[in-house]
């Protein structure tokens, strides 16, 4: 009741607020330990990490202020499930019906750091394994987080605290826990955020998505569409911004001979900042011949064809050569890597045609079963939502460290860095409006229960930039709490 009477308007008092969200938390956590010691909950083992199904095409894009794993971009870009190797973080003990992955994630940390939502157009394939087998779900994830520049101003910065309370409702059938087979999954989560001081800026964003599979014989068929309404901050823009995802992805794979193998993957991706800044709309074949060249080592040779319509500006063509590289060595080290180049044009505009070199590189290794690193590194055009007419590239590198202390004691580090860079052709000022991106979380995660898991982090970002007002820095500390029954 306290929560539904904040929504509606009623004023909090930010020491009030942060100790009832934090007493709740660690009671329930309490709760945790003593059901634990009553029930005899085995402590959790390591297991394998979270696994693609063979379709490699989807359209992640993640819920606001949440961070990624670079294990789903190594599946995003087309690594079977078998050739990933085991994480750290997760816990195949049978019954074992721990949340965690809260909301779905998106493709890449830095990625998402750098959008906060906003949709690039080199999707990658995000299909997280559940790490459950019940057909109904239902998960709780709870945080409160100290922001001490909500707005990402660069003068005077304005702080508070923030409670986000995300319940999620899940019906999945079919082979969804491996996803080797025919499923479908549906899922809807909202998230009511509340802010202790700035109350105009409480909200309730929504994520909505429907992920399948079908299996015919040699034939593999997938969809995957979802749906996004987002009130956190855009890095571009630098500050909070209300807007609207829409993203659907159709793929096809079909298994010529046990070597040999064909792909052919529809997007869409939609954008809509509604008049405020500015929206886009894209749409993306892409096709892929495969090549199984050892048991280890998969070949691909690849082309992709792009259209795009921007609000305010005109539309835009691009097409892709590409090749690409999936490489597994024993339980180890697991590999996979694109490459090649984009021609761009802008007709009717006088805008010279653009060559731009593209890229994506992602690394899982772990040298000790508790340890494990992933690496990513990327150069991709993108659209800004600032400047009409201006496309960027974003070249940058992203990484994870986890190491698990315990059966249910995990840190973790996640940090990134990117420079943008503007292909001026509008507004924007060449050279000036480019910027750079940083940022660094640590977190530590307990595991209480099987359906209880608690985390505390720290987050820093900082954007450089000679554009006036647009530079800023952004601390924040928070708790949070994932149960799922």
């Amino acid at each position: 009741m306290w929560l539904l009477s904040r929504l509606v308007g009623a004023k909090m008092v930010k020491n009030r607020l942060f100790t009832r969200v934090c007493g709740g938390i660690f009671a329930a956590g309490a709760i945790g330990v003593c059901f634990t010691a009553s029930a005899a909950d085995p402590a959790p083992s390591p297991s394998p990490s979270p696994s693609p199904s063979p379709t490699p095409a989807s359209l992640p894009v993640a819920p606001p202020e949440t961070e990624s794993t670079n294990v789903e971009t190594l599946q995003g870009q087309g690594m079977d499930r078998e050739q990933l190797p085991q994480s750290p973080e997760e816990d195949a003990s049978p019954g074992n019906e721990a949340q965690r992955e809260g909301l779905l994630q998106p493709e890449s940390g830095l990625e998402q750091q750098i959008t906060e939502g906003q949709q690039v157009n080199q999707p990658l394939f995000e299909k997280p394994k559940p790490l459950t087998n019940k057909q109904y779900e239902f998960d709780l994830g709870m945080s409160e987080v100290f922001d001490d520049n909500i707005f990402l101003a660069s003068g005077h910065k304005d702080s508070d605290f923030i409670t986000t309370i995300s319940p999620e409702v899940k019906v999945q059938l079919g082979d969804f826990a491996e996803q080797l087979q025919s499923f479908l999954t549906v899922s809807y989560t909202p998230s009511f955020i509340v802010f202790a001081d700035h109350s105009h800026e409480d909200a309730i964003d929504s994520d909505a998505r429907l992920d399948g599979q079908w299996t015919p014989s040699k034939l593999t068929l997938g969809v995957d569409f979802r749906y996004q309404h987002l009130s956190g901050n855009e890095i571009e823009i630098a500050e909070r911004v209300r807007r609207s995802l829409y993203n659907g992805a159709f793929t096809a794979k079909y298994d010529m001979t046990g070597k040999v193998s064909l792909e052919a993957d529809f997007y869409e991706q939609t954008l809509d900042f509604g008049s405020n800044f500015i929206s886009s709309n894209e749409w993306t074949n892409r096709d892929w011949f495969n090549y199984n060249y050892t048991p280890n080592l998969t070949l691909s040779a690849g082309v992709a064809f792009g259209y795009v319509t921007i609000s305010d500006s005109t539309d835009q063509y691009y097409e892709q050569i590409l090749v690409r590289g999936i490489y597994t060595a024993a339980a180890k080290l697991a590999f996979t890597g694109n490459a090649g180049v984009e021609y761009r044009q802008f007709p009717g505009t006088g805008i010279s045609n653009r060559f731009t070199p593209v890229f994506s590189l992602g690394i899982v290794y772990r040298p000790y079963q508790q340890t494990e690193l992933t690496l990513e590194a990327f150069r991709r055009v993108e659209y800004s939502a600032l400047f009409v007419g201006d496309n960027y590239t974003s070249t940058g590198v992203d990484w994870t460290i986890s190491q698990r202390l315990t059966s249910r004691f995990l840190i973790k580090n996640e940090g990134g860095f990117a420079y943008i860079d503007y292909q001026s052709s509008g507004q924007a000022l060449f050279g000036i409006a480019s910027y750079s991106y940083f940022y660094i979380k640590p977190e530590i995660s307990y595991e209480f229960t099987s359906w209880l898991k608690g985390d505390i982090f720290y987050e820093f970002r900082d954007k450089a930039t000679r554009q006036a007002g647009a530079a800023f820095s952004d601390n924040q500390v928070g708790i949070e709490a994932n149960m799922s029954f």
